[in-house]
């Protein structure tokens, strides 16, 4: 049976879109926030990984039932939060058997999405389960325990696609194609903001 936990990485400098993405206002909910709502919603324990704007991002998660850890090499890259949350995780809640990794910016994600990943995961819980986009697998991703060791151990930006890659065997691909689209540049949050209602 899986005991998956969450992993919300929520830790980034948004250089290219010029503010902080986490704190970007959605119906009344900041992104970060929104997502949380989502994974609380799940099964096992919620971890958020924290960066630059830990007070802001901290204080649009007050009151939720979430597990917020700092990372203070968040400048380094997505590969020190994700090892800083896998640690975490090990550390904290040694009986998890898979983790989900997501964003705050995957906008048109809703819970749905995520049940069905996870749904589809427990189909085959040794094997990595992501989605896949744009050709490629990408996050949201569910990564069965045998890997958080590796998780641990990632430095840098590169994330988990090293990861990915070298253990392509395991790898089965979820179609999200909502997915697809994330918030990094202006020109994507006026596209987002343009949406028809």
């Amino acid at each position: 049976m899986m005991r998956p936990a969450q992993l919300v990485l929520a830790a980034g400098e948004s250089r290219r879109l010029g503010q902080p993405k986490q704190l970007l206002d959605w119906e009344g909910k900041c992104l970060v926030e929104r997502v949380v709502g989502q994974m609380v919603a799940l099964e096992g324990p919620t971890v958020v990984v924290t960066g630059a704007h830990r007070k802001a991002v901290e204080a649009c998660l007050d009151g939720y039932p979430v597990h917020c850890t700092w990372n203070a090499a968040y400048a380094a890259g997505m590969g020190t939060s994700l090892a800083h949350g896998a640690r975490y995780l090990i550390e904290h809640f040694p009986d998890t058997t898979h983790l989900l990794i997501t964003l705050t910016d995957l906008v048109r994600l809703d819970l749905s999405h995520y049940q069905q990943l996870l749904s589809f995961a427990s189909e085959a819980p040794g094997a990595i389960s992501a989605a896949h986009y744009q050709d490629r697998p990408g996050v949201p991703i569910v990564f069965p325990q045998v890997f958080f060791d590796l998780l641990a151990d990632l430095t840098g930006d590169q994330g988990a696609r090293l990861i990915v890659r070298q253990h392509s065997y395991l790898l089965r691909p979820f179609p999200l194609p909502e997915a697809a689209f994330d918030i990094d540049t202006p020109e994507d949050l006026a596209r987002w903001q343009s949406r028809p209602s």
